[in-house]
């Protein structure tokens, strides 16, 4: 179980999160909140119960196999652009415009 601050601070520094200790305060509540509800999953008796991988055991994969489609995507994105020299997609100037300026 959390109990320290310490280990919150941890917590945050190995997700790369900056928290201060108003959010720390939060934090710790929240975590034994969520610790405390998966204690609770833990006393459930689960024997006997089958592992339910599905709520539809008739369903199947309805993906696609993946299959390689040459096509030259490049001439249809550049036909579709509103503007293109050569390879490239122009567009219109807008850092350090006017406009950005406001």
């Amino acid at each position: 179980m959390v109990e320290n601050g310490f280990e919150i601070k941890k917590l945050a520094e190995l997700a790369y999160l900056s928290v201060d200790e108003t959010q720390m305060v939060e934090l710790k509540r929240d975590l034994k909140e969520i610790l405390g509800y998966m204690e609770r999953l833990r006393e459930i008796c689960t024997e006997g119960v089958t592992p339910l991988f599905h709520p539809d055991p008739n369903t199947q994969n309805v993906w696609r196999e993946d299959e390689a489609i040459p096509e030259d995507i490049q001439s249809s994105f550049l036909e579709q652009a509103p503007s293109s020299r050569g390879s490239r997609v122009l567009v219109p100037r807008f850092v350090g415009s006017e406009e950005s300026n406001g």
